[in-house]
């Protein structure tokens, strides 16, 4: 449905299905990616984002072997977990340093070895949200569009 629907809406077709699930999990769509960030500010940036009670949890996966894409040309055949580097297809996985891992069955929770949990005391997430948005690291530079410069703008007026 995503295949047909989102035509026309862009400016290029996608030329393979890791391209159409990357861009479907850029824009929402319930898929078997895990979205991940190659940069610590963006991960921040992501774990405070959204208001909380709770204290906020990056998780930091040191995995260095990729899916070789060319040689694994149907994802959903891909029958384990694996790293994957994206195409640009969109400024978002730009802007987020994106990459992804792929997830043979996406209802199973992601556990690894090669995984560490970094916690965010809730006391501080509004002051490291306001601090990255210094270092120029908030919605509208993640997300470059007017509907995020918007939201951007409503939050540095109420830094909430």
């Amino acid at each position: 449905m995503f295949k047909e629907q989102a035509l026309p809406y862009l400016d290029f077709l996608p030329d393979n299905d890791w391209d159409w699930l990357t861009l479907g999990q850029q824009y929402g769509l319930p898929t078997r990616l895990l979205d991940w960030t190659a940069n610590p500010l963006v991960a921040c940036y992501f774990a405070v984002e959204q208001q909380s009670e709770d204290d906020s949890v990056i998780y930091a996966y040191q995995n260095k072997s990729y899916v070789e894409v060319k040689k694994h040309l149907d994802p959903f055949k891909y029958n384990r977990v694996g790293k994957f580097l994206p195409r640009h297809l969109s400024r978002r996985i730009t802007t987020q340093g994106g990459l992804f891992t792929i997830h043979p069955n996406p209802y199973e929770p992601f556990e690894s070895d090669d995984m560490q949990r970094i916690i965010i005391p809730n006391n501080i997430r509004s002051t490291l949200k306001k601090t990255l948005n210094k270092y120029g690291i908030d919605r509208f530079s993640l997300f470059p569009s007017l509907d995020s410069l918007a939201a951007h703008i409503e939050w540095l007026q109420s830094k909430g």
